[in-house]
């Protein structure tokens, strides 16, 4: 019986029956996989063998005929008949395939097919299946292809050169070997054309690149076609690590010499050796093998070279026993070698796949182009892309040994060598970034457009309104006016909003999307803790003013009636706060989905309870990713701080002092303590003993105790910091904090223990949980005055500092600091909730459309 899996899609995935197509989409079906898809590959059944002896402990593996069970290609009289019996019984078996699959647990919703065979698209649509198109050649290439089956670009060649939209200009002798050699290899012209004969069909286009690399051109193609950028497919460990068994393709067409080739490599110095391949298809002829083997030699450098055994024999007579300082194997592991030190440049046919390889692990490259579109391929390498050099032929089609021996020089000894590494190790980085969580090819975005609405008061926002309830009310008039104008205007744009991803406390924002025919999903920036307490509150099932002295709510913990937000627990101060944090649930009915900064394990029950009645979806915690998952390289801070960060003092003096010492205060951006629960925090920071750093704004600084400032000479006074880096650093001991829901997920997420001190709001609730629940902390309870003093304080801290409870609560936050990072790291809860947001929105957009 098959396993019962709560996928959120199937997938046929279909490739060409050749290495060089196979292994991207293999790998684009692993990316697939984390993602929740259901995943079945089929090849053809001469290439059957090859595929079904790895293990694919996640995919399933089916198989159609090409007509030639028993051989594939080589078995038929000539390509272009084995195109026609490929097209006419591959159709016919893929269409058995899937009527025999319609009736399983899970029927295919898509059949990603690859771009040489459109006939697969047609057999898709036939059953109402969704269809993506996955080209496995640049979009470079395919644009010009595009033009040659529109018969934009006139053939045979007339002119020298041409410009083509979002493309570099090009000499005719820059184009695919089709076109600029127009009439050799008529079967394989018509395959790379062809491709785009029905591609209008399409649901999408997978490219295997990233946009960095094809910026303009994939510009332009997505005006004209459902194109995502998905590449580069390398295995992951050689980009973002997400998959830590993804190390190679999978597939291999021969068996690679990894021993012989790795041992060889660790004896040779760091930038030293040319590795020399021409992949898996076709290699240079005997003249050319001649010059190459005769230039390697010359150059004097360290080689390893891939020959197949049948083309050995194209060496020159001797070469093998007197080349001392080169290796020649019949395969290798490409990609093992391309990252090992002793790597000094690659010389290529500039396949795709091999250029991609080059390009993403920061290779320098000799580009040795064949045929097809390696030509444009080159161009790109040398003048686009920058990473390399093209070993130019002569007239007789041939690049001879000397110019061979001086690209090689030039690469490994000269500046402009040094130049190309350089940008060699920039493409590197651009590669790594596009893959990695929120780059181009896994959320096909480039970056952030900035666009603003009015709240009606742009000189000075709510601090220019007579008050809170007149703010709410003029922005929810003019920020509902200007928000609309805003989608009016960016529906006339080239990639019109489809969902507007809303804060709660701006209900009318999901009423200004619906009326746009828009998807809303409303964001909830507290916890859910707190929203059940107000959705509760907002349909009158807890009374106000609040008449028991605990609660019992579904999903949540019992709750003393102190336990609750300060707007309910002192009914009737801030008003228009009350209203905000109430009104937020005023037509959530509406509303496309929930997000909430939370991350399953931290609200299980109350999660649990929610998701019965709202279509929500935790996606928490929002921290920078380099203090958790680090799949973003670069993203180390918010990038939004409101005031300036005392950065090089801070670090600086936490750097002197003792592993677990320092006590951090803080206590937000928004509201402080009081004069009177100042003096006594400051007291009990001096009566502890220990080294603190608080953070108080400038304002504020006068509500210290007089002197305090002078004699503090254990404490360290700023007006901000940069928090995440104080929480990280291992001179803290614990946070004495507000406990705002941003600062608990951080203080949680990073596994410092908390000394709880709310002031009002959603900060009362979140000290019960800190407290009760995780376990991460203690409360410094306040008096009949609501001032917590100082002897409180100082016990507080000897508690978490000194003591075996300290102790335990060290442990728990270093537990609920796992949960935490394993949430957001690939197929963790929130992870997995983000991907199905995406592909929700993507399928909801569609039913839209």
């Amino acid at each position: 019986m098959e396993e019962r899996i709560n996928y959120v899609a199937h997938c046929l995935v279909l490739p060409y029956p050749a290495q060089g197509h196979i292994n991207p989409m293999l790998e684009f079906s692993k990316r697939l996989i984390q993602r929740g898809v259901k995943v079945t590959l089929v090849t053809v059944v001469s290439n059957w063998k090859v595929v079904s002896r790895k293990k694919f402990t996640s995919i399933e593996v089916g198989s159609i005929s090409d007509g030639y069970d028993e051989g594939g290609l080589a078995a038929a009289e000539s390509l272009e008949v084995y195109l026609e019996t490929f097209c006419r019984v591959g159709a016919q078996t893929l269409a058995e395939l899937l009527q025999k699959l319609a009736g399983s647990s899970h029927p295919p919703d898509c059949v990603i097919y690859d771009g040489f065979m459109p006939w697969a698209l047609d057999v898709a649509k036939k059953f109402g299946l969704l269809a993506a198109a996955f080209f496995t050649q640049s979009c470079t290439t395919n644009t010009i292809y595009l033009h040659t089956y529109n018969k934009l670009l006139k053939l045979p060649l007339t002119q020298t050169e041409y410009l083509l939209p979002g493309l570099p200009k090009l000499e005719a002798e820059d184009l695919p070997s089709f076109l600029n050699r127009y009439g050799t290899y008529p079967g394989y012209f018509y395959v790379v054309v062809n491709q785009l004969s029905n591609i209008d069909k399409a649901d999408w286009v997978l490219a295997n690149t990233f946009y960095d690399m094809e910026r303009e051109v994939v510009d332009w193609l997505c005006k004209i076609w459902p194109l995502k950028t998905i590449g580069p497919t390398l295995p992951s460990m050689y980009l973002d690590k997400r998959l830590q068994d993804d190390e190679n393709y999978g597939i291999e067409m021969y068996v690679p010499k990894s021993e012989a080739c790795m041992k060889w490599l660790d004896d040779k110095p760091k930038g030293s050796v040319v590795y020399v391949s021409f992949g898996s298809f076709a290699g240079p002829n005997v003249e050319q093998a001649e010059e190459l083997a005769c230039g390697l030699r010359d150059s004097g450098s360290y080689f390893l070279w891939v020959i197949r055994d049948s083309e050995q024999g194209q060496l020159p007579k001797g070469f093998l026993d007197t080349s001392e300082k080169g290796l020649i194997v019949n395969w290798c592991p490409q990609l093992q070698v391309l990252t090992h030190e002793a790597l000094g440049c690659f010389i290529t046919h500039c396949g795709w796949n091999s250029t991609l390889e080059a390009l993403s692990l920061g290779v320098p490259v000799i580009a040795m182009p064949l045929w097809t579109d390696q030509i444009t391929n080159a161009k790109l390498i040398k003048d686009v892309w920058k990473i390399g050099v093209k070993a130019v032929a002569d007239e007789k089609d041939i690049v001879r040994k000397e110019t061979i021996t001086h690209c090689i020089k030039e690469i490994l000894e000269t500046e402009k060598g040094n130049e190309i590494k350089k940008n060699s190790i920039k493409w590197k980085n651009l590669a790594k970034s596009s893959v990695d969580e929120g780059g181009s090819s896994d959320k096909n975005t480039a970056e952030f457009v900035n666009e603003f609405i009015s709240d009606g008061y742009d000189e000075g926002g709510l601090a220019a309104a007579e008050s809170l309830e007149v703010y709410l009310e003029t922005f929810c008039r003019v920020g509902a006016q200007t928000l609309a104008e805003l989608l009016q205007k960016l529906a006339g744009s080239s990639h019109p909003p489809d969902c507007v991803i809303y804060d709660g406390f701006m209900p009318w924002a999901l009423d200004v999307a619906k009326k746009f025919g828009l998807l809303a999903a409303a964001f909830f920036t507290q916890s859910c803790t707190t929203n059940t307490i107000y959705l509760h509150t907002y349909n009158k099932l807890l009374k106000l003013p609040l008449t028991q002295t605990e609660y019992l709510l579904p999903g949540l913990p019992k709750l003393e009636a102190e336990d609750l937000p300060s707007f309910l627990n002192r009914y009737g101060t801030y008003p228009g706060y009350f209203y905000v944090v109430v009104n937020q649930l005023s037509n959530i009915d509406k509303a496309d989905w929930v997000l909430a900064n939370t991350f399953y394990d931290m609200e299980r029950e109350v999660v649990d309870w929610l998701c019965k009645i709202w279509p929500l979806k935790t996606i928490g915690p929002t921290l920078p990713s380099m203090y958790l998952d680090k799949r973003l390289q670069d993203d180390e801070n918010y990038g939004i701080e409101m005031y300036v960060p005392k950065s090089e003092a801070c670090m600086k003096w936490l750097d002197d002092k003792p592993k677990g010492s320092v006590v951090y205060v803080s206590f937000g951006s928004f509201a402080g303590p009081n004069v009177e629960q100042a003096e006594e925090l400051a007291c009990g920071l001096r009566d502890s003993g220990s080294y603190f750093l608080w953070v108080i704004r400038d304002s504020e600084q006068g509500q210290l105790p007089k002197g305090f400032l002078d004699t503090s000479e254990k404490g360290l006074i700023v007006n901000w910091c940069p928090q995440l880096q104080v929480l990280t650093h291992e001179a803290l001991g614990c946070f004495i904090t507000h406990c705002g829901w941003n600062s608990t997920l951080e203080a949680l997420s990073l596994g410092v223990p908390v000394i709880a001190m709310p002031l009002w709001t959603d900060q009362i609730t979140n000290a019960k949980l800190i407290k009760d629940v995780w376990k991460i902390g203690v409360k410094a309870v306040a008096d009949e005055k609501d001032i917590v003093r100082k002897e409180t304080i100082t016990h507080c801290i000897k508690e978490i500092l000194e003591t075996e409870k300290g102790n335990e609560i060290k442990k728990n936050s270093i537990k609920w600091k796992n949960l935490a990072k394993s949430s957001v790291d690939e197929g963790g809860s929130s992870d997995k909730n983000t991907a199905e947001f995406v592909n929700e929105l993507i399928h909801r957009r569609a039913a839209l459309n």
